[in-house]
Order: structure tokens, then sequence, then C-alpha cells
């Protein structure tokens, strides 16, 4: 007989492999071990006759063991016998019957020192396993020792039973890793059917469920959705503490031994000492620093008591980094003026607790040219807060929140995630990082829009949600992906409206733009413009202060504008639409500086993918002015690809009396139709009206075509054109060719 594998247990509940014995050595079951049997197994793969035949393989009362047979044809009856005898009259106790291909679950009724069982065929395979313990350790005070069943196999549409014993309080995981099932799990007393049952939940496949035993039971029963099952259930641990794992009285009787003994060494101490100190006289006690008490100045039995205990003594700080504050050591906070070399000051900002909040004062933080070191959670209480002039906050591991914080005068550090918690807004000069309000990817930025207008954002990489529309975004308001290795756009908003009524998501006003990022339009039933420049936007600002902003940044820099191919059949959004006019939409007459649009380098290294058209600029003259004052002027669009269904580059005008006032430079556009296009052949460039609009580098792709106009003229340089005629003009329509270029072509 081969020898069996067992366990030895070993501190608190854990068990491990520990070493190989022979069968001699499990006969008996040790005293310091209080009678637990080993996990083993036993494999018989055979060919025998038509009779009993027994195998050596020790069971033990009460616990539980599986039978597996994996047979072609034999069906088993197993027994327990005590002695092995191989006649068909042996002593012996029947179990189970398990027939081929199937499992069997028994629990032995006695201890015995044989598996025997009669097969009706010659050829079996068969494994015997031992699955867990079924009752506790009186020496281990109750605690069931860590124990796991494993269920590989397939069964029909019934309640499966398998003895693993459960304990009130303690609490045990099911992993189920099986491919398709998801399990129902409940507690038994009994086995079968009818057995009343007790329900922990429902685990679905690839999930893990954790439970706490409500009651004691026997068996872990489940109902399974399907056939082949792969699952392991353990035991885990305890809930709480046992009422019998401790002995109250003998361990307070102990306890109380040593505590009376160290105070009886405490007043052997004191009385001592006392003596010790009658021995001084005044002056030598007047001489002892109060800060620092050197080594000489103890007495000779002091410092052999203080050396045979192997102690050392600590002097008192000197106040620069370690403080003493109501006969507490802490950090120390450093005046820097007041200090030779000191530089900036520095300040530990201490709990301040007000009516149950840790509350952050103005007066804590405005002393300039000094660090605060935040460590703590605080509150604002919903007032403003400045930073002194010259100040730094370094956050480690605190946050603020509910209020504002005014840092533009100093900066922060940050030393932890999240800086910035519920309902706080900043000002500042510096950009801020979604990250320091906890955004992590998935998360919804909504808040983000409000908190941070008039800043500039950074996304940091990973995929935001927002899901309002009709955004107008203040002055000054940019969105700046973080720069990743080799350009990869993976900081990207998506932006999911659950209001599709509104003709556009985000609305840019002056020196407002994305950069670096990807927007992504995932909702399927939107089809207004994702980004909107609208001139009505554009409030309280001066004519001057309008045409100061030239040429400083990009509205869009570096931006892919993203649908989904799949969920946006219709193509209805555009991706970028610029509206220049005289009216807002409620009809009010617009200042003159509002009729304008004059920037540069608007517009610069852009992917457009899967939208209706890429990129409208639409000019419209509501009243009837002497001469036309709604006009654009210099915008630079540059290096952009397009997959659109309709067309790229649309310029539109309505109620304009001449000519569309619009010059615009559009360089370098690639364009591909995608869908089935409500035209003929989309077109890179479609103007109703065109007026001094210069392109140059324009590639069409096979069923696109390069220029339309219909009233006006336009200049093209070199283009590439694809299957069909790459130009189509109006009554009053005539495209040019420029004269600058050596590339272009007709």
């Amino acid at each position: 007989m081969e020898d069996l594998e067992k366990t030895v247990p070993t501190e608190g509940n854990q068990l491990r492999q520990d070493r190989t014995v022979s069968t001699d050595e499990l006969l008996h079951t040790t005293s310091e071990l209080a009678g637990l049997l080993k996990s083993s197994c036993l494999s018989i793969e055979d060919t025998m006759t038509q009779a009993n035949h027994f195998y050596r393989f020790d069971v033990v009362k009460g616990e539980t063991y599986k039978v597996v047979n994996d047979s072609n044809a034999a069906t088993l009856i197993i027994y327990i016998s005590d002695t092995g005898d191989e006649s068909y009259g042996a002593d012996k106790t029947e179990c189970i019957r398990v027939t081929h291909n199937e499992t069997g679950i028994f629990v032995a009724p006695e201890n015995a020192l044989y598996i025997g069982f009669y097969n009706n065929a010659n050829s079996v395979k068969v494994q015997i396993t031992h699955i867990g313990y079924d009752w506790k350790i009186n020496n281990t005070s109750g605690i069931v020792l860590s124990n796991e069943l494993q269920i590989a196999e397939t069964m029909s549409q019934q309640n499966h039973f398998y003895r693993f014993d459960v304990v009130k309080g303690e609490r045990y995981t099911i992993e189920n890793n099986s491919s398709s099932a998801g399990l129902l799990i409940y507690t038994s007393q009994t086995c079968g059917i009818s057995a009343v049952l007790k329900l922990y939940g429902g685990v679905a496949h690839g999930n893990t469920l954790s439970f706490c035993a409500e009651e004691d039971a026997k068996y872990i029963v489940f109902y399974n959705n399907a056939n082949a099952v792969d699952i392991v259930i353990s035991h885990v641990g305890l809930d709480t503490v046992p009422s019998k794992l401790l002995n109250i009285e003998t361990d307070m009787a102990s306890l109380t031994s040593t505590v009376h003994g160290c105070d009886q060494r405490i007043t052997t101490s004191k009385s001592e000492a006392i003596a010790e100190s009658k021995s001084y006289t005044d002056a030598q006690i007047l001489s002892v620093s109060p800060t620092n008490i050197l080594w000489s100045q103890l007495s000779a039995s002091l410092q052999n008591r203080i050396d045979g205990a192997g102690g050392t003594i600590t002097n008192a700080s000197d106040g620069e980094d370690l403080t003493v504050d109501n006969s507490m050591l802490k950090f120390a906070d450093k005046n820097g003026a007041l200090m030779q070399f000191g530089g900036k000051s520095r300040v530990f900002l201490r709990k301040t607790i007000e009516n149950g909040q840790n509350v952050l004062s103005q007066q804590m933080i405005e002393a300039s040219n000094t660090i605060y070191i935040l460590q703590y959670d605080y509150t604002l209480n919903d007032q403003t807060v400045e930073l002194g002039s010259g100040s730094t906050i370094i956050f480690y591991g605190g946050s603020i929140d509910h209020g504002t914080l005014n840092y533009s005068k100093g900066n922060i550090i940050p030393m932890c995630d999240k800086l910035f918690g519920n309902d706080l807004r900043v000002i500042t000069n510096e950009p801020v990082n979604i990250a320091w309000y906890g955004k992590k990817s998935d998360d919804s930025i909504d808040d983000i829009f409000d908190l941070l207008q008039g800043h500039t954002v950074i996304i940091p990489v990973g995929n935001y949600i927002f899901t309002r529309s009709g955004c107008t975004l203040e002055p000054n308001t940019m969105f700046i992906g973080e720069k990743v290795l080799n350009n990869d756009q993976t900081c990207c908003i998506s932006f999911s409206p659950t209001d599709t009524t509104k003709a556009y998501i985000i609305g840019i006003n002056n020196n407002c733009g994305f950069k670096d990022i990807t927007l992504w339009l995932t909702s399927t039933g939107y089809a207004g413009d994702l980004v909107r420049v609208d001139s009505a936007f554009w409030k309280d600002l001066s004519e001057e202060q309008l045409q100061s902003l030239g040429a400083q940044q990009y509205y869009i820099d570096n931006v892919y504008f993203y649908t989904s191919w799949i969920n946006s059949e219709n193509f209805l959004a555009t991706a970028f639409h610029i509206i220049v006019r005289d009216e807002d939409d409620e009809n009010n007459q617009l200042e003159t500086y509002q009729q304008r649009l004059s920037y540069r380098q608007h517009f610069k290294n852009v992917e457009i993918r899967y939208f209706s058209v890429g990129i409208c600029v639409e000019l419209i003259q509501a009243q009837s002015p002497v001469g036309d004052g709604v006009w654009c002027n210099s915008l630079h669009f540059f290096d952009i690809d397009m997959w659109v269904r309709n067309n790229g580059f649309v310029l539109k005008t309505s109620g304009l009396t001449n000519l569309a006032q619009g010059r615009f430079l559009i360089s370098g556009i690639l364009i591909q139709a995608v869908g089935d296009p409500d035209f003929l052949h989309p077109f890179a460039f479609y103007a109703e009206n065109g007026y001094d609009c210069m392109l140059d580098k324009i590639n069409a792709w096979d069923e696109c075509k390069v220029a339309y106009v219909g009233n006006g003229s336009i200049m093209i340089g070199q283009y590439m054109k694809g299957d069909f005629d790459p130009f189509l003009v109006g009554t009053n329509g005539v495209i040019k060719t420029l004269t600058w270029t050596d590339y272009s072509r007709q």
C-alpha cells in the first residue's frame, strides 16, 4: 500500500503540507492533534473479477468523503470494513452505491481501516477523497480549522448537497469558476430535496460570494442552472471571537499576578528614588538643566540601573524640529525670519474642531513665504480663504472641501492622490488636475465643468464621462490632456448627454478650447453640435479686449473628435461648429465686436471620425444694417483628417447682402466618406458662398470630391482627387488656381 500524504496544523487556523508518513502511522490519531484525521486521497485503476475488493484507506466516523467513479461500466457498492476480509461474508457496512461516470458523497458511519467495494464490471477507475472535517477540536476552543471543498464535475438540474460543516458567526467564500453556471447557495442540516434550506445568495460564473453563517449547518447546497460547474468553497475565518477562546478566569488571575509584581517593583523603585533624592543639596538640584539632563549629572546607582536595563537617555527637543507643547512632544513650526539661514517659515497645520468639523480658517494660512504642511481633511465652511503671498501648501494625505481656495499668489504641492473634496472651487493661475478631485477613469466629471470654469484643466490618462448638454465654458477655460509617450490619445472625455434636445453639448467662449485630448460622442440619439463656438457667447468683453486675444491659444489643437460607427448610424452630429451672427437666440442685437471672428490658429492637427459634418462655419445676418457686419477673417485650419458622411469643411451663409465675408486658409485636409452620404459625393470643402477662401494640399479619397462653391470664388492649390471630377460650381461660382504654389494643378 502506498504512503498517504497528510497535513499538519500550524499556528492559528492555517494548514500546510508537511511530510509523507507511512500507513502504520495513520492507524491512530495523536493526542496533540486531538483526533484530527489528515486529508487523504485513494486512486484505484485496476482490472478485477466479480468479487469484493478492499483497499487500505482510513476513515473517521462523522467525516465526509467523495467517491468519483470514472469507470466505463462498473457500478460500485462502497463498504466500510475493519478487517479487510475479502470474503463475501466479511463484516462490513454499506455506505453508498455509485454508478459509472457519477460522483457520490458519504459520511463515514464508523472508524474503519479499509474501503471495500463490489464491482459489476472488470475494469474500474475510482478516486476516493477525504473532503472535510466534521467536528470541532476541543483543544482549540471550538474553532473550526480552515478547510476547502472543490467541486468540478457535470451534474443535472437539481439540488446538490456536499458535506461541509459551517459554524454560526464564521465566514466562508464560494468561488464560482464555472464557464457559464450561475449558482444559488444554501446551507442545510440534512441532505435531500425536501431538506430545509437557508439561502445565502446567488453567484454568477466568474464571481465570488462571501457570507457569514447565520447558524450551524452540516451541508453546503446549491442549485445549478448549467451542467458543468467548477466551485471552490473555503472557510476563511471568524467574524467574532468564540466565548470559549479564552479562559477568562485563568487569564485574569495570571494578569493580576503580573500587575501585582509590576506594582511591587514600581513601589520599590519609588522608595529608592525618594531616598536617593534626599542626598542632594539644593544647589545640586538647581544646577540641573530644565531641558537637558546629562549622563554625568545622574547618580552612580541610577546610571547602573539604566545600564542594567539596557536603556538610554534622550535629551529634550531643541525647538527647531521638535518642540514640547503642554508636555507633549510635537513637530516644531519654524519662523524663518528669526532663525539663521532659515529660508521660508514652516507651519504644521493642526486640527481645529468646530461643531464637529475640522475647519481651515483664513488666519491659519495667511502668512507670506511660509510652507504649510497639511495632513488632515478640512472644510472651509463655504468660505473663501486665500493663501499668503509666496507661500506653499504641501498636501501630505489631507484634503480641503466646501468653499473656495485662492492660491493664486502661492502654490500647492500634491503628495497624495486626492487634494480637493466636494464643492471646492479654486482660484489659481496654474493648471488644475482633475485627479486632485479624486477623479479616476470612468468617473463622471459633470461637476468639474462647474468648479473649474476659467481655469486650465488637466485630464489624466483615462476615460471620463460627461452627461450634460448646452454647457458654455466661461472665458479662458482650457481642457488639456496629459502628454503620454508617442502622443497616444488616451486622455478622453466621453459625452453621453441625457438631454438630446439641446443644440450643442459644449459651447466655447473666447480663448477657450481643447488640446491633446479625445472628445468622444457616445450618445446614440444626439443630432446637434459636439463643440460650438458662437459669437453670442462672448459676453461682457470690450472690442479692445476681444482684439487683444488674437494669435493666442488655439481653440482646438491636437484633438480627436469621435462618434461610434455602430451606435451613431445616422451620423447627424457636427463635430465643430463656428457661428458668427448679429442676433442672439432671444433676437437681441449683438455688439459689433461680437459679429466678428478674427483670431488666428484656431484649428490644428485634428482627426474627425464618423460625424455627419466635420467643421461648419456659419455666418448669419438677421438684421439689416447698412453693410454686412458679420464676417470672419484669417481663420486658419491645418492638418485635418475627416471621415464623415456628408461634407468635411462647410461654409454656410444666411441673410448677407454681399458675398460671405469669410477669409479662410485651409491646408492639409484628408477626407474619406463613411456610411451612405446624403449628397452624391461628400466634398472636402463645401461653400454656399465663398470669398477669399484658399485651399491647399487637399486629399479627397475615391468616394469624395475636393470642393464646391455655389456663389463667389475660392482659390485652390495642390489637391489629390479620387475617381470623380474634383470640383463643382454653382451659377456664380468660380474656382481659381493659386499662383503662389508650385504644386498646383487642375
